[in-house]
């Protein structure tokens, strides 16, 4: 009688990308990083700019975000069109971003227009076309986008509680809204282009190309157009930056805001670290994030949802830059249990710093990431781009980086144990430096001596 063969299921590999983390390539001072996907079939081009918030003042907060508006527009080939409207003939996506010490354009559209969106982008970095039409039209829109800030609640909590937790004035000023919309006036084609001469610098400027390419026609691409920028007097200031002077006050404070409208009180908790890019527990922290705060069985949704009824759910999410990471946590809760929250929160997060979770929290949390790896596509550029740009930004002019691969994260995670989600959570919530702000109706007997 033959026996049976039997057949082992193929396991679906884990996408890694590379086996050894991408070169970063220096151009006349302009860094470019190149991440071709061969089974790709889009491209992506990435430009970040140190700068952001971090470079304004009092007197200009805002005028990043309104430049990011405007030179999105700013290509001379758009003529009198907005250049959403020109490019849409071309299938491409794009969009920007301004953040508290960088700005991030992109775009995205299939190979055979790659030269389209690379002289896009090249070109809106280099050369934007800024007219007075053009600043006009983009405050409109920008002062609508910032009115509708204002229409929700917390953005007042927000703005006090970034004021509390940063030094430069700059970044304090960063969510401040109605000054942002008092000094929008003011702000010229002249304020503009001084803006642009202190950021769009040399070791200040990242490209990432991502996807479908070929590789020495990128390069070539990108020595022939740079030899042409103007070399510029200024310094790029992320050379120079302090985080002493300029980064987390490391205070503890408690920041109460009326709210007599408020359906529900909303609890935001800050801890500032100087936990930054390049280290083990950067790569590690959003693994340990998922643990503490993310869906039903996460150590503090478990225990206020499904144990104690208090609240619906909590997030919690990181921001790094040179001056480390914060993370932040948001809860909302009726205002009677208020305080009953805040008590369990700390206790959580105190009793986690000086014991091990249990076996099966940490067994779910690598099954469920093993299970998300799968899911990862080796078309997309998306992924790519976004896992290392942000690695190699943040440590740009760094004579040694530390870059990881996606098969060391994979292996990293795989290995990680106890004492080390143990030790990362005693780092990243240290309560002697936190900011606990809520918005509601009710201020409640809560101050820094109960955490």
């Amino acid at each position: 009688m033959k026996s049976k063969k039997r057949h082992r299921r193929k396991t679906r590999k884990v996408i890694s990308f590379y086996k050894q983390p991408p070169k970063l390539i220096n151009i006349n001072g302009y860094y470019l990083l190149l991440l071709p996907l061969k089974r790709s079939s889009s491209l992506r081009i990435d430009c970040n700019i140190f700068g952001g918030s971090v470079l304004e003042n009092r007197h200009n907060t805002g005028i990043a975000h309104i430049l990011e508006h405007i030179i999105m527009s700013a290509w001379k080939r758009c003529g009198n069109l907005k250049c959403s409207l020109y490019l849409e003939k071309y299938g491409m996506i794009s969009n920007a971003s301004t953040h508290k010490m960088f700005t991030s354009y992109w775009a995205k559209c299939l190979p055979k227009f790659g030269n389209i969106i690379l002289d896009y982008i090249f070109d809106i970095i280099f050369h934007p076309k800024i007219t007075q039409e053009l600043l006009n039209s983009e405050k409109k829109i920008v002062k609508n986008e910032l009115e509708g800030y204002l229409n929700v609640p917390n953005w007042e909590l927000n703005n006090q509680i970034t004021k509390a937790l940063y030094k430069s004035n700059g970044m304090r000023f960063s969510e401040d809204y109605r000054q942002q919309i008092n000094v929008l006036d003011n702000i010229t084609i002249k304020t503009l282009e001084a803006y642009l001469n202190r950021s769009r610098l040399e070791r200040c400027v990242m490209f990432t190309i991502s996807g479908d390419f070929n590789r020495q026609e990128i390069i070539s691409y990108f020595r022939k157009k740079l030899q042409k920028t103007k070399p510029n007097r200024f310094r790029c200031q992320m050379l120079s930056f302090d985080p002493q002077m300029q980064c987390f006050t490391m205070v503890k404070k408690v920041i109460f805001v009326k709210n007599p409208k408020a359906e529900n009180t909303e609890i935001s908790i800050s801890f500032p670290t100087d936990i930054k890019k390049g280290s083990k527990y950067s790569m590690l922290l959003p693994f340990v994030n998922e643990i503490v705060a993310s869906d039903l069985t996460s150590l503090l949704v478990k225990r206020l949802r499904l144990e104690l009824n208090l609240v619906y759910g909590v997030s919690i999410y990181p921001i790094q830059n040179l001056c480390g990471t914060s993370i932040h946590i948001g809860i909302s809760t009726q205002d009677i249990n208020i305080l009953e929250v805040l008590k369990e929160t700390f206790e959580i997060l105190k009793k986690y710093s000086d014991e091990f979770i249990p076996n099966n929290t940490l067994l779910n949390e690598k099954r469920k990431y093993a299970l998300l790896t799968r899911q990862i596509s080796n078309r997309n550029p998306n992924v790519v781009s976004s896992f290392y740009t942000s690695q190699y930004f943040w440590q740009l002019n760094k004579k040694h980086r530390k870059i990881y691969t996606l098969e060391q994260l994979h292996k990293e995670i795989r290995h990680i144990d106890h004492t080390t989600i143990m030790q990362i959570i005693q780092k990243i919530f240290n309560t002697n430096h936190c900011i606990v702000g809520y918005i509601g109706k009710k201020q409640v007997d809560f101050t820094t001596a109960n955490f």
